[in-house]
């Protein structure tokens, strides 16, 4: 197979042939005619103002012979530059394609990473999961301490009725207004408010009949059954282990102020633990105490 033709020779070749066609040497009868009327074959021979808005066409001989060799040659030039064209227009083409697809592809993108972003675990950490866990804490320890104020001043509250019911203990008066005053305040679980001024009475009472009377109105406030008074008189003895004294003087003072039968059958636990207290011979230890108490 022969080597493909240089462009510029190939064209070369073209025009002289053309140009050789044209100027051969006519029959004499119609030199001078044909040279006068000839028109010029190619562009380039037209004169510049001879027609303007006229296009020429450029028109290869019939009888003009172009070698298999030549015309191979062009086939082949103009295959593959039609190729390299087709080629180049196709990846100008796709080049536009893609930029046009990655354009079309770029705010879905953004959107994705955007909605990425927004579903985050650690934003959600940091913007939903840590601020409830704070909240919960602090709402978890307000709670508490809001619980342990209102408990201390509860606490202090019954302190208080017990001290100033027992410091007011010969003034039936005082007493009421006393008890008045602080029922108010507890509304609930007022039995704390009894346990805490029995037991202070017992301890800082000496036994006598002002204590007596003033115990039995204690009782009358607390608007207890004799039943009832005396649950509530071992409930506080039994948190004196350590003090037998003054569970002798919850006994005694029972005893003197409750009448009725299911009253004095109530104080017998007080009895079973003062007489636990002794090895042998402690109820007759306890009656006999119970008695010099009432004489002196």
């Amino acid at each position: 197979m022969s080597p493909p033709l240089n462009p510029l020779l190939l064209l070369t070749l073209l025009a002289s042939s053309s140009t050789a066609f044209f100027l051969a040497p006519p029959p004499s009868s119609f030199l001078g005619t044909r040279l006068r009327s000839a028109a010029p074959a190619f562009p380039e021979d037209l004169p510049p103002s001879s027609s303007p808005g006229r296009r020429v066409k450029l028109e290869v001989p019939l009888n003009l012979e172009v070698s298999t060799t030549v015309r191979e040659g062009v086939t082949s030039l103009y295959g593959e530059e039609g190729e390299a064209g087709a080629a180049a227009e196709g990846g100008e083409s796709n080049g536009y394609d893609e930029q046009q697809q990655s354009i079309s592809q770029a705010p879905a993108a953004q959107q994705q990473q955007q909605q990425m972003r927004e579903i985050d675990p650690r934003g959600v950490m940091l913007k939903v999961v840590a601020p409830a866990i704070a909240s919960s804490a602090l709402l978890t320890t307000s709670t508490y301490f809001l619980l342990t104020s209102l408990r201390t001043r509860r606490l202090n509250t019954i302190a208080t009725y017990a001290s100033e019911m027992v410091y007011h203990s010969n003034s039936q008066t005082e007493m009421m207004l006393c008890h008045q005053a602080t029922s108010k305040r507890i509304l609930r679980k007022k039995g704390e408010m009894r346990q805490a001024y029995v037991e202070l009475f017992v301890k800082k009472k000496a036994v006598s009949v002002k204590a007596v009377e003033s115990f039995s109105y204690a009782l009358t406030l607390f608007k207890l059954t004799e039943s009832k008074a005396a649950d509530l008189l071992c409930s506080v003895a039994k948190g004196m282990r350590k003090a037998p004294a003054s569970r002798g003087k919850l006994l005694f003072f029972g005893e003197r102020i409750l009448k009725s039968p299911e009253g004095l059958a109530g104080l017998q636990p007080i009895r079973d633990m003062l007489a636990s207290s002794y090895r042998t011979g402690g109820a007759e230890i306890v009656s006999i105490a119970q008695k010099t108490m009432g004489e002196t």
